[in-house]
């Protein structure tokens, strides 16, 4: 079996901070049972490669940042990100400099994600750090996403899927993952209703019986937060190696706001970038806003909120392990959580053909912050567009 990187140091609980060895299995922290993440001897690597020499320029997309991750990709699978970072010229945003990372459908001269969203990145991390541990049988609950990009990659590495998704998942989505099911015994399709709460429960009692590793969001030990992190890498580097001033995210699970954190932190630990992280601004759908209502009343975590109907899916999770930490991260940065109504979400839609619902919804927050004081006119802020609109035609 290959190595870890030689700079992973440990996996670290989020919260109570208990460290375990980098080179073992884990699933969440058994003292807590909140999310796990990989951690670097940050000191160590800066020492061993001064500037930005521990990069890998050479290697394809996502993998890019080399020593900065925690493997080298499998061969098989294909490659992941490098996406576009395109500078909004429209008017609207009250003299905010908006930025849009593009992580949807493939743009001229950039890499791409292989099903077109951003769900690659993390799960692609999961399935190589499966592959590197020697997991074969992988499963995940989905709101449609993850689990679209789990059948492409996973598959691509040779691995025997279970995947439970809501009969409401976006029609597009729904019958890619059929008509893989169908082509393929080894690929387990489960339907639920609600959402991915009941999808979850519904994998839960179907591989009871069976042994399965769960790459559900936050349920692995740092490895999408590994892959979500160089979406923030990308970001950095694309501003030719400065910290914007806002970061706004869609959050349903809240990978993205941790990975993203992730890498501010430790490019600032290696002295690549100066000054002072971005304020994280987590949107959610006015129907199921359960980071909204927990900033509004101060509370350390969410609560599980009664899941709403959104157009935009992938915001539509009730409740997520890892809020705490995104609460944290939210509170630390100055930051907040934003929510956003159906209206505003169709009207951004029409306004932009290329806007995923919950890219929709980063924009409609993005016309409003400096009116609500959460920017101020001539600062940067980047607001991610998720996936393909195509993926929910």
């Amino acid at each position: 079996m290959s190595e870890l990187t030689p700079f992973v140091s440990h996996v670290s609980c989020t919260s109570c901070r208990r460290q375990y060895p980098a080179d073992a299995l884990h699933t969440v922290c058994p003292d807590d049972g909140r999310p796990l993440e990989i951690v670097y001897d940050l000191p160590s690597l800066g020492e061993a490669n001064p500037g930005r020499t521990w990069m890998r320029s050479d290697a394809p997309g996502m993998w890019r940042y080399g020593l900065l991750l925690p493997i080298s990709p499998p061969e098989a699978l294909p490659s992941i990100g490098w996406t576009p970072l395109e500078s909004l010229a429209e008017d609207g945003f009250g003299g905010l400099k908006v930025f849009l990372k593009e992580e949807g459908e493939p743009q001229p001269g950039f890499g791409s994600n292989p099903t077109e969203s951003f769900k690659d990145r993390g799960i692609g991390m999961a399935a190589a750090m499966a592959h590197f541990f020697g997991v074969s049988r992988l499963s995940i609950p989905t709101q449609g996403n993850a689990g679209d990009a789990l059948i492409t990659l996973g598959k691509s590495l040779g691995q025997e899927l279970y995947v439970a998704m809501p009969e409401s998942t976006p029609a597009p989505i729904l019958e890619r993952a059929r008509r893989a099911a169908l082509s393929d015994s080894t690929l387990e399709l489960l339907l639920s209703p609600g959402t991915i709460r009941e999808a979850g429960a519904l994998l839960r009692q179907a591989t009871a019986d069976i042994d399965t590793f769960s790459v559900a969001t936050f349920a692995e030990p740092g490895w999408r937060i590994e892959g979500k992190k160089t979406m923030g890498l990308e970001i950095i580097e694309q501003l030719y190696w400065e910290l914007p001033d806002v970061i706004v995210y869609p959050t349903g699970g809240g990978t993205g706001i941790l990975g993203i954190w992730k890498a501010c932190q430790e490019l600032l630990a290696l002295g690549c970038v100066e000054g002072t992280p971005p304020r994280m601004i987590a949107v959610q759908s006015a129907g199921t806003a359960p980071l909204v209502k927990a900033i509004k009343t101060g509370a350390e975590d969410s609560v599980a909120a009664e899941a709403g109907e959104t157009l935009a899916t992938g915001l539509n999770v009730p409740y997520g392990i890892g809020h705490k930490r995104v609460l944290e991260i939210l509170r630390t940065s100055g930051g907040t959580a934003v929510s956003v109504g159906e209206a505003a979400i169709r009207e951004e839609m029409g306004r932009r053909l290329s806007l995923s619902p919950e890219g929709a919804a980063c924009m409609a927050v993005c016309r409003g912050l400096v009116d609500q004081g959460l920017a101020e006119a001539g600062e940067r802020a980047v607001m991610i567009n998720t996936c393909s609109p195509a993926k929910y035609a």
